[in-house]
């Protein structure tokens, strides 16, 4: 659970900004931090918004929702009920 406060009702985005680790075992402890529902690892970012650019002097790969979209620079905008959502 990378973004606790996520939620489909909820007109923002929660963003998680993992920076650049030294080696792969420090993203494996993230990981497992966010496995365990704890995601605030040292230099991790939680951010919420309506209107996210998301930039970086790299061109690191952005995944949304277990996807992966393509690289920064990104734009992201809430889109007020663009979604229906059926519950039974």
């Amino acid at each position: 659970m990378m973004t606790p406060g996520a939620r489909l009702e909820e007109p923002w985005f929660e963003v998680y900004i993992l920076p650049p680790l030294a080696n792969n075992f420090k993203y494996l402890r993230a990981l497992g931090a966010c496995m365990r529902g704890k995601p605030d690892v040292a230099g991790v970012s939680l951010v919420r918004g309506k209107h996210i650019k998301a930039n970086s002097a790299h061109e690191p790969w952005v995944e949304a929702d277990g996807e992966i979209i393509g690289p920064l620079p990104m734009t992201f905008d809430i889109v007020p009920d663009a979604l229906s959502v059926i519950v039974p």
